[in-house]
């Protein structure tokens, strides 16, 4: 029996050159799809990742995670390696918001373009299509405060100089 195979084109709205055709088959998982994501550019697989369900308006619905955020067992999160990706996607033109950048809120567009059958000799997810410069995967704000450096805290410095510490529990009397 031939699985389907979906089509999605991932853009970038950073990098208008920026598109990228993967084919992945529907029993595959939203974890296969990201791995074959950061393989394909290259990003470092350690970062936190996620996909996003989202609306004709690419605002996001529902969030399938890279793992469990959580210990509630009450609330249903939906987790990359264990949603299969015909699960949630069954329509044609649907899209994802696939968030590879945590801290800026990157993002990239991706649409269901084609559902077809599964070619028995292609090794899925696969990259179909690459085209554009990729997107750095991490921005470091130039602004931010470095905590441990910045002259801002010079003025805390000394205030409390003749307390020692022998153990964790000297901590609880401050």
């Amino acid at each position: 029996m031939s699985r389907m195979v979906y089509t999605f084109r991932i853009i970038s709205h950073e990098e208008e050159s920026f598109v990228r055709d993967f084919c992945i088959r529907t029993d595959q998982t939203f974890f296969d799809f990201h791995m074959a994501i950061q393989d394909e550019l290259g990003y470092d697989k350690s970062q936190m990742a996620s996909f996003f369900l989202a609306n004709e308006e690419w605002e996001k619905e529902k969030e399938i995670t890279l793992f469990e955020m959580s210990d509630d067992r009450s609330k249903e999160y939906l987790v990359m390696d264990k949603v299969r990706i015909g699960q949630a996607v069954t329509e044609l033109k649907q899209k994802i918001l696939y968030v590879f950048d945590f801290f800026s809120d990157r993002c990239f567009y991706a649409e269901l373009i084609k559902k077809d059958k599964e070619d028995p000799s292609a090794t899925y997810p696969v990259c179909v299509r690459a085209k554009g410069r990729v997107p750095i995967q991490i921005i470091m704000e130039d602004n931010n405060i470095d905590m441990f450096n910045s002259d801002e805290f010079e003025e805390f410095d000394g205030l409390n100089d003749d307390i020692t510490f022998e153990s964790i529990d000297d901590y609880e009397e401050f």
